[in-house]
């Protein structure tokens, strides 16, 4: 696990950096499986950075705080960045409440 650290005042210079291409780069010869966090997908523009970049993007789903629209556009978003969605969790489910599934989504 590598923390984030302190806050940065040009987070998206970060990620577009050399410096951070280098260390994901030495990360994936190192280890089997490299998981990065990001902030939600419509909040920030960090998850957009990172999508084409990434071997596959699980998408996460806060089901008491997402509607349908929200997750297709944020779906729709990361297709647009050539993000590969290869699958998708959903946290907070509310009871009595169909299920989302990614392919209904977009």
């Amino acid at each position: 696990m590598m923390p984030s650290g302190p806050t940065h005042e040009n987070p998206n210079a970060v990620l577009y950096s050399r410096e951070f291409t280098n260390f994901l780069e030495h990360c994936c010869r190192q280890f089997d499986l490299v998981i990065i966090d990001s902030p939600p997908v419509l909040e920030v523009s960090d998850a957009l950075i990172l999508a084409p970049s990434v071997g596959g993007i699980v998408f996460v789903i806060d089901g008491k705080r997402t509607n349908r629209a929200s997750a297709r556009r944020a779906i729709s978003a990361l297709r647009q960045v050539n993000g590969r969605i290869i699958g998708g969790v959903l946290n907070r489910k509310p009871k009595g409440r169909y299920d989302y599934h990614i392919e209904t989504l977009g």
